[in-house]
Order: C-alpha cells, then structure tokens, then sequence
C-alpha cells in the first residue's frame, strides 16, 4: 500500500490548509501539556506576556533605549540623540529646573523665597540652556540678571578665550562644534536656605546634557556638566541699592562627563567624538549622584 496519505484527499496536498494544521498542532501539543502541569500553563502565558510587552516597548522607542543604555552600543541618531545615554529620560530644557514648593524661611515671606527660585531659575536658563551664551559666548544675558555690584565684579573676571574661571557662571563649547537642534535634558535639584549675611540661599545641584551637531555613538555625540552652585538673593532695604539682586556664592563648582580634555582644560564643553586626547569622566556612574563630592568626578587622566 502507498505510504503517500496526501493522495487519500486533494485538501492534504494544499500547502495553506498544511500550515494551518501544523498551527493547530501545536497549539493542541500546548494546551495539553498545560492540562497535565499547571506550571506549562504560566510559563505560556508568561512569555505571551513577555511578548506583548516587548512589542510595546518596541513600538514606542523604549526598547531601543534599554538595549543601547545596557550596551552602549548603538548608533547615534540626529532625531533623538539622547537615545542610549544615561540621559534619555531626563526632562527637556527648562522643565528641568524645578524650583521647591515656596515656605517662609527666617523673616521672609512664601512670596519672597518664591520671587527668589524664579530669579535663580531664569538665570540657570540662561547661563545654561541659552544659545547666545553657549555657542555664541556671549556673557551679556547672563551678566543681566546678577545685582549690579555682583556684575561689575564678574566682568572683571571674564576672559574672551578662557571660560575655565567662569564655569560657575555660565556654559560655553568648544567654538569647532555645534549643537543640534535638540534641546539640553536637565536633572537635578534646588534647595532654599539662608546665607551667613541673612540673604536667601539657593542651592542648586544640576547635571545638564547637550546634544552636538555630529554623527558616531550616543555618548560620543553627547557632552554633560554637573553643577553644584550656591547663589544667593539679596532683597530689601537692608541692602544697598547696587547689592540687591542676584549673587553667585563660594560653591563647589562644575565638572564634565563624556567630553574632550584639552578644550575643558580652556573650560570649554566638548563632546570626545574622534577626540585625540582622552574622554573624560566617562564610566564614572558616581557623577550622576548629585550627593557624591563634586571633585571626585569628571575629571580627565592621561
């Protein structure tokens, strides 16, 4: 007898009605194990979770972003360059500085401590986010917000081709490098206190990430900085006229992570992209910790 059980019937020769009964083979096979051990019905429906959710997270991008951050290995992309960066969640720009609820401190009022982070947030804004200053070093919008006795003293110190003594005031690149169009992505913290001479004291502790106009990995187009600034806020008629307003106090400074060494040492930002001088700070997760020392982090070596 023909061992050929396909010419029994012409519907076993056709190819779809033969995928369609391997499917339904196997789904049976499945759902019989199940039947026998509970612990095949979890794992079944376990991993049709596991597919569910890995098709989500590939849908809306975050797949790409847990696989580079482990990795560290995926291509740079012009459109989402924080992708695959320890930055990739943070918040964009502005929304990033986040003043604390306002509360009386002292003999001031919920009004003045709110009227003080606002003037600390818009000069981090523009120290740190502004165009005008980082790319085009341009100090006039951030010499604007501080109390004209504090700005006077600042100027003094400025140096055209030397940022490395004003870090504490503003960001500047590298005058060979662009940004792209992306904005920075900002993390961190402000806390309210009172200063030593009785002004307010805002502290804020932040690490900011700039996206540059270039192709390679992730972190080879991203540049950050970590700062720890203390400001302080002078109003009311306890001051002089030219005293009120906005001062940048002792603080512990800025540092930098994933970025060229020479042009820091100039103290300007710069991402390690084809860099022939070593890439600073990189690897180091402590800097990411904003209650690690400052100085310990960032720093360049060889």
């Amino acid at each position: 007898m023909d061992d050929d059980l396909t010419e029994l019937h012409p519907d076993l020769r056709d190819r779809n009605w033969q995928r369609a009964a391997r499917r339904r083979a196997r789904t049976a096979a499945l759902w019989s194990g199940a039947r026998r051990s509970p612990r095949a019905l979890i794992t079944a429906v376990a991993a049709g979770l596991v597919l569910v959710a890995v098709t989500m997270l590939h849908l809306d991008g975050r797949l790409a972003a847990l696989v580079t951050g482990a990795f560290g290995s995926s291509a740079h992309d012009p459109a989402r360059p924080f992708l695959g960066t320890p930055a990739a969640e943070w918040a964009d720009g502005p929304a990033g500085f986040v003043p604390p609820p306002a509360a009386p401190i002292g003999a001031y009022t919920s009004d003045d401590v709110a009227a003080a982070t606002e003037q600390v947030r818009q000069f981090l804004i523009t120290s740190r986010l502004d165009r005008r200053v980082i790319e085009g070093h341009d100090a006039r919008p951030v010499l604007d917000l501080l109390a004209p006795y504090a700005r006077r003293q600042t100027e003094a110190l400025l140096k055209p081709d030397d940022g490395a003594s004003t870090r504490r005031l503003h960001t500047r690149i590298a005058k060979e490098n662009r940004l792209a169009r992306a904005e920075p992505k900002v993390s961190g913290i402000m806390a309210v206190g009172l200063a030593e001479d009785g002004a307010l004291l805002v502290s804020a502790k932040y690490v900011i990430a700039y996206a540059f106009d270039t192709t390679g990995r992730p972190l080879d187009a991203v540049a950050m900085e970590r700062s720890d600034i203390n400001y302080e806020v002078r109003a009311g008629a306890q001051w002089r006229k030219g005293a009120r307003g906005l001062w940048i106090g002792a603080s512990p400074g800025v540092v930098a992570y994933s970025y060229r060494c020479e042009p820091w040492g100039r103290g300007f930002l710069s991402p390690p992209l084809d860099s022939p001088t070593p890439a600073g700070g990189r690897g180091d997760k402590a800097f990411f910790d904003l209650n690690k020392t400052l100085a310990t982090y960032g720093n360049c070596f060889g």
